[in-house]
């Protein structure tokens, strides 16, 4: 589960707009009897176009936490 919520924030980072987590993971999904779709489905786009990344501010680095340490208005989340 924590390498599925890794790419999701990356994705979202990206500018992915739809990103879901399923608790449980595929076996979760597969014991409770739904279905699998085996096929190759291209209906979606795999590429980006445009600029990346959409929310820079998603993710930040030392720097930027030590920063923000004495700002009220700021919530560090470290998930």
């Amino acid at each position: 589960m924590m390498a599925a919520a890794r790419a999701a924030s990356i994705l979202m980072y990206a500018g992915v707009q739809d990103i879901r987590l399923l608790n449980g993971g595929y076996q979760e999904w597969v014991s409770a009897g739904y279905e699998i779709d085996k096929q190759l489905n291209s209906r979606f786009n795999t590429r980006f176009w445009g600029k990346s990344p959409v929310h820079p501010k998603y993710i930040i680095d030392l720097k930027n936490i030590r920063e923000s340490l004495n700002n009220e208005n700021v919530v560090l989340a470290d998930t």
